[in-house]
């Protein structure tokens, strides 16, 4: 029996969001790849933006804060949490902590959608070379 299109949008949009809201930190895989990272932060991918459109990792001024010494910063960002956390939260949730001076909402909010949590994990690795 075929099932109306209609039911059949309803559970994607369902699985969809279910997705990307259990996507966690601690789901992340504990092993990356920072050259992969680096991969992503210059190219991106098909569905998601490259990092380095707005975002430095020389120290000039660019759309995005520069992330040139990130990998000290991160701990300090947000109480709680530590360098790798917050890396994953501005990468996933990029509208809880907006750095000082800069505008919020620019940031896409697609990235726990396009990217795997592999691609994150690797993200975040590569971020943590940038001291």
């Amino acid at each position: 029996m075929r099932q109306p299109l209609w039911i059949i949008v309803a559970l994607l949009l369902v699985s969809c969001s279910t997705s990307s809201s259990t996507l966690t930190y601690a789901t992340l895989p504990s092993t990356a790849d920072a050259a992969a990272g680096q991969i992503l932060f210059e190219h991106g991918t098909k569905n998601a933006q490259a990092c380095s459109i707005c975002h430095s990792v020389d120290g000039s001024a660019e759309v995005g804060p520069s992330l040139l010494g990130i990998a000290t910063r991160a701990a300090s960002q947000v109480a709680g949490q530590s360098a790798d956390e917050y890396l994953f939260n501005s990468i996933v949730h990029p509208t809880e902590y907006v750095v000082q001076g800069y505008s919020g909402g620019i940031m896409p909010l697609n990235y726990a959608q396009e990217l795997t949590p592999p691609q994150i994990r690797d993200l975040i690795a590569y971020l943590q070379t940038l001291r």
